[in-house]
């Protein structure tokens, strides 16, 4: 794992003898696979093929602009100072995050009931400049990463929470065949800032987007031998995607609560084996030239982005 990812795990606290300890472990490691080759993807530093030309042309522009443009370099640093100036309002704007008394302790033990999928555990990881800390009515996702230069920076920040199913709360289903749709729910502002763009002055790229994706992986460990995949299903949702606007730019998604996750319909491998859920929030993120994104306003978890993913019901189709 680098130096710059970093992951935690929440382990539950409920006595579920129903649960294997054994399958628990191994969905882990699974889990911790899954994650190591996301940081070594995120980790690839090869970008987009530059044109040698286009660069020594813009270098040409500038240093001609220098020297016969009155106050060219008082005007780039007042573009650049309106641009600091918009993070800031921006931060200073941000809005409050209240406590969701709803969700109560988010990561208290839990029972199940009849056909619901029992929260067992939480994996989450983040990127050096931000944090996750697990409080009482979820995960808070915090922090800010601000990023100069021209290689294209990739990392994410999110959490997968395991879901468990035993045998004896499975409802029958005349088909042999389940649906699973669970929910998350999101609250809080992602802040996205791009520098200064110009197509003569300033063209080198300047990047700031992210996209939410939300995963649900189903998996049993079919007669005690091997990790059979039941289903899966994602959504990826594009929520800003600043490349070279003219000037400077920002954006300010904001979550208000629930969210669906994507449902997947299966059918079990073995009829004496858990079913088990990954269900999967993660922010991806790509920086270039001049950019900055936020998750709160300041350091620490405080009007942070909060997630927490609540217990679900089966369907038998």
């Amino acid at each position: 794992m680098t130096s710059t990812t970093e992951s935690a795990i929440h382990r539950d606290h409920a006595d579920n003898p129903k649960v294997a300890s054994e399958d628990r472990a191994a969905l882990s490691e699974l889990a911790e696979r899954e994650f190591q080759d996301l940081s070594d993807r995120q980790q690839d530093t090869s970008t987009r093929p530059r044109l040698a030309a286009a660069k020594r042309l813009n270098d040409s522009a500038r240093e001609w602009a220098q020297r016969n443009i009155p106050n060219f370099g008082d005007e780039m640093e007042e573009l650049e100072r309106e641009r600091s100036a918009r993070i800031a309002d921006a931060f200073e704007r941000w809005p409050v995050v209240p406590l969701d008394v709803e969700a109560g302790d988010a990561f208290a033990p839990r029972s199940a009931g009849w056909g619901e999928f029992w929260w067992s555990n939480s994996e989450w990881h983040w990127y050096s400049g931000l944090g996750v800390d697990p409080r009482a009515d979820g995960l808070h996702f915090f922090g800010k990463v601000d990023y100069r230069g021209d290689p294209l920076l990739r990392f994410s920040t999110g959490v997968i929470a395991h879901f468990a199913l035993g045998p004896d709360r499975r409802p029958p289903s005349a088909s042999g065949r389940y649906r699973s749709a669970p929910s998350v729910s999101i609250r809080g502002q992602i802040g996205g800032f791009q520098g200064f763009y110009h197509p003569l002055w300033a063209a080198d790229d300047k990047w700031c987007k992210c996209w939410m994706v939300l995963r649900q992986t189903a998996w049993q460990f079919a007669h005690n031998a091997t990790w059979v995949q039941l289903g899966e299903n994602f959504i990826v949702e594009n929520l800003f995607d600043l490349e070279n606007e003219y000037g400077v730019a920002q954006a300010n998604p904001t979550f208000q609560g629930f969210r669906p996750a994507p449902a997947i319909e299966f059918v079990i491998a073995d009829p004496a084996a858990i079913i088990w859920v990954q269900s999967e929030l993660r922010f991806d993120f790509q920086l270039e030239g001049n950019a900055t994104i936020g998750l709160s306003p300041g350091a620490t978890p405080d009007n942070s982005v909060v997630v927490h993913h609540p217990q679900w019901h089966v369907t038998p189709l």
